[in-house]
Order: structure tokens, then C-alpha cells, then sequence
């Protein structure tokens, strides 16, 4: 092999693992702690920058939850886009939520204004959504989804995304798609929130998406705020992250409740009968 090649390997690999990290919404620190090594190490695996043992890929690939074989494999030409898109529109399939036909949607105006005005909600891919706010082209809209009526007179505020990860079990499942308000104010403490992690200066696309309680906010210089991001997980670690001008951290959205998946509607309906 030449070393050209195995260079191309080593930054082959280390794409896949930081795709496959970012596919269960972890940070570098959490890969980090769970191989017990140090973040600088992550950060140079998935730059592609230090050599690895097969052990050691062996090691991350347990971590990771994949084969050995899957981290040094070319992925299919798959736009993730389309990707995001498959998971929304299954996730929406699986649920018992009440999405709106195309003949529903023609009979309203072809902007949003009377789509919300009729109690519907926009569905959005929650990394699209996260790019949006963060200064990026407007997310589209997956698809329009009824509300229940308890949440109809706050629809302009209101938006669905599917959540993955494990952070906040047993209240957010992992895959669960979850009602949230663009609507954020100025005291976020004791809230579970929508937060994008940008993991460079640079980086404005990529990051990672976390859905954590606020559990402590800090002030320690003029236009910073340190947030400490509480999992309900106790196996799932906080995050201290700054905010604020030029902090690495924004928060997006407010989580307001689960919607949708087959198991909450057969407990109102238990919850009702009594």
C-alpha cells in the first residue's frame, strides 16, 4: 500500500466515526470518555491526523455500536438530506399523529399564514432547522401536521422534529417526534431545550444537536454564558457549554411534549377511561 493510500484510509476512517458519532448525537468528550481516552485523540482520529491500531479501531467500533468494516468502508452516495428525510417521513408513518393530505394543504393559501391559522404545525429536519437558525438557508417543511387542540391557539409559535439520541430517557424517547416552540425567552433555566453544538469557529453545518434541561447558567465575562446541559439519562453525561457571542453553543428551541407515537396515545386513552 502506498502512503498516499493509507492516508486516504486514516481520513476515510476517521469520517465514519465522526458520522457515526454524530448519528447518536454524541460529543467528541462523550466518545472520549467512553473509550477512556482523551479528546484530543477523538479529535485527531476523526481529523484523520494519528495512526490507529486495529485494536483501537476495533475498540471505537464497540463504542460506536458498528463493525470494524463499517468505519473503513466508503459510505453509498447517499445525500444525507435525503437521509434526514427517509427517518422524518417513517417516523411520521409509525405515529398516530394526523398529517395533512395534499388535498387539505390546496384548500388552504400556498404560504403557512392560513395553514396555521387551520391548527396545522410545519414538520422540519431538526439539523436543517438548527442550520436555519443559525444564520443558514430556511429549512423545508417535511409536512404539515394537525395539533391537538390544547396546542392550536399557540400553532405560529409550534414546530415537530424527530429527536434521536438518549439524553433525556424515559420522558423523550430515542426516534420520538416532539412538539417545540421557536419561541425560547429570556429564562431558559429549569427548561429542556433545543441546543446546536457548533464543534469548530468554522463549522456552521455540521456540530451536533442536543436536547437537555438547563441546569445551571453562569456569567463569568460580559456577553458570555456558560450553560450546564442536564440529561434525564443518568447514563447520559451533562455538557458546560458557553453561549452568548462567538460560544460554541445556541439555543434554538423550547421542547414543549412528545407527540404522536402509538404508546402516549394509548395512555390519554387509558388516562380519559378512568
Amino acid at each position: 500500500m502506498r502512503e498516499s493510500d493509507f492516508d486516504e484510509l486514516l481520513h476515510l476512517a476517521g469520517s465514519q466515526i465522526r458520522a457515526a458519532r454524530m448519528d447518536r448525537s454524541w460529543t467528541q468528550e462523550q466518545l472520549a470518555q467512553r473509550l477512556g481516552i482523551s479528546l484530543k485523540n477523538v479529535q485527531r482520529f476523526e481529523a484523520g491526523g494519528q495512526n490507529m491500531q486495529l485494536r483501537t479501531l476495533g475498540k471505537i467500533a464497540a463504542a460506536l455500536g458498528v463493525e470494524p468494516a463499517v468505519l473503513i468502508t466508503a459510505p453509498e452516495p447517499t445525500l444525507p438530506s435525503e437521509r434526514e428525510a427517509d427517518r422524518v417521513a417513517a417516523a411520521l408513518a409509525r405515529s398516530a399523529l394526523d398529517v395533512a393530505d395534499e388535498r387539505t394543504l390546496e384548500a388552504l393559501d400556498a404560504g403557512g399564514t392560513a395553514r396555521v391559522d387551520a391548527g396545522l404545525a410545519p414538520v422540519y429536519d431538526v439539523r436543517a432547522y438548527a442550520g436555519w437558525k443559525r444564520g443558514g438557508a430556511q429549512a423545508e417543511v417535511a409536512a404539515w401536521v394537525r395539533l391537538p387542540e390544547s396546542y392550536r391557539r399557540r400553532a405560529d409559535e409550534l414546530f415537530l422534529a424527530v429527536v434521536t439520541g438518549t439524553s433525556m430517557l424515559p420522558r423523550v424517547p430515542d426516534g420520538a417526534i416532539c412538539l417545540f416552540s421557536s419561541r425560547i425567552g429570556d429564562a431558559p433555566l429549569g427548561k429542556v431545550m433545543l441546543v446546536h453544538r457548533r464543534e469548530s469557529i468554522g463549522d456552521h453545518d455540521g456540530g451536533s444537536i442536543h436536547l437537555k434541561r438547563v441546569g445551571a447558567m453562569e456569567s463569568p465575562a460580559d456577553g458570555v454564558v456558560v450553560l450546564r446541559l442536564d440529561s434525564l439519562n443518568p447514563d447520559v453525561p451533562s455538557l458546560r457549554l458557553t453561549a452568548g457571542e462567538g460560544g460554541e453553543a445556541v439555543v434554538i428551541a423550547e421542547f414543549v411534549t412528545v407527540l404522536g407515537s402509538r404508546e402516549r396515545r394509548r395512555r390519554d386513552r387509558r388516562a380519559s377511561a378512568r
